[in-house]
């Protein structure tokens, strides 16, 4: 159920191939503030669910970290492809490192392809290098319980940096009454649907993650005890999306490979797009330097744009769950290193913030065609 919107878009984003007239067909909410999906339960009346449909602490929660965790949660480095990737455009930067000819020797291996003795000489001093970029951010940050900085949901109206806490508007953690109203209107739409997205009493339900290194760590997690819960719907099917280094800049791009691989695992999963009705989505860019709110604002549009592109693939797409990155004091690399790891968790309430307030970007109310 997509909606076009005659908009011009007026957004100053390095960001390609953006779908640009689309508004969202859609609910977005904070993963800690869970709508308990008609689909998801088993018991009658099906397909809704006898237990309560709104909590703000459960299975969901719990197995998606958001802001309620932040103080709680400790990462202890991230995935071996974000540390690639920041470390890799380090050495290009810095020490000369040529990352085209580095892919290229890559691929050779990859292929099975001999390495040459240059090949060998110049994979050896990439590896010197980055060891080195390793060791000295290592001495540079090391390991910290905690930053002392207050989660956003414990904050209420108490601010940071002039701006207040909360996971929604006025420093509340539990949706306006009119968002959550349309949260639930939208989950009770939910339903099975065969591959061409048709309602269907033997059709299917999926589940699809979005993101990168720490999603997919943590929905592989969810994933296997969500299977494992009797009261899990038959015909829902949780499909893994998200992808290490794969972060909300790269995928912005809706020609970005990431979208092909997930096409990949839908199909493995014998489901298509049109049966993807709810998603979560926990994303951070990679390497942040810029003061706040300069680095939060451009998350907060890369969101916007991987929304867009979420509306243009999964037509039937009906909730999103977003949820902020987890803490970073443990970082080995400074992939989103804190105070930026703290922070995003700003642009996840802003997101959501405008769609409450209308942004006829993010509206999920159809609109005809003008």
């Amino acid at each position: 159920m997509k909606t076009l919107l005659a908009l011009k878009d007026s957004r100053n984003m390095n960001t390609q191939n953006r779908p640009k007239r689309w508004s969202l067909s859609f609910v977005i909410l904070a993963a800690v503030t869970v709508l308990v999906m008609s689909a998801l339960a088993a018991e009658p009346p099906y397909p809704y669910p006898s237990r309560d449909t709104h909590t703000t602490a459960g299975l969901n929660a719990l197995y998606f970290p958001s802001f309620s965790s932040y103080s709680a949660t400790r990462e202890r480095g991230i995935s071996i492809y974000d540390r690639l990737n920041l470390v890799s455009a380090t050495l290009a930067q810095n020490q000369g490192i040529d990352m085209q000819k580095v892919q290229k020797i890559r691929g050779k291996r990859q292929r099975g392809e001999p390495l040459t003795p240059e090949d060998i000489a110049y994979m050896r001093r990439f590896q010197a290098e980055r060891k080195k970029r390793y060791e000295a951010y290592k001495k540079e940050h090391p390991p910290r319980d905690t930053t002392g900085l207050v989660p956003l949901n414990e904050r209420g109206k108490e601010t940071y940096k002039e701006q207040e806490g909360g996971l929604y508007p006025r420093g509340t953690n539990a949706p306006p009454e009119g968002h959550l109203k349309a949260g639930l209107e939208m989950a009770r739409k939910i339903v099975p649907l065969d591959k061409e997205g048709n309602l269907s009493k033997d059709g299917k339900i999926v589940f699809l993650s979005i993101g990168m290194s720490n999603t997919t760590q943590e929905f592989q997690v969810f994933k296997k005890v969500a299977e494992a819960d009797p009261a899990l719907n038959p015909q829902v099917v949780i499909v893994d999306g998200a992808q290490g280094g794969q972060t909300a800049k790269v995928t912005a791009n809706a020609e970005a490979r990431f979208w092909q691989v997930i096409d990949q695992r839908l199909e493995e999963a014998n489901v298509t797009p049109k049966q993807v009705q709810a998603a979560w989505i926990k994303q951070a860019n990679g390497g942040p330097t810029r003061p706040f709110p300069e680095e939060v604002k451009f998350l907060k549009e890369c969101l916007v744009t991987n929304l867009h592109i979420l509306a243009d693939r999964f037509p039937n797409l009906r909730i999103a769950y977003i949820s902020s990155r987890i803490y970073a004091g443990y970082t080995q690399v400074g992939g989103s290193p804190e105070p930026h790891a703290y922070e995003s968790g700003f642009a996840v309430k802003w997101l959501i913030a405008d769609q409450i307030a209308g942004n006829p970007e993010l509206n999920y109310v159809l609109r005809k065609e003008m």
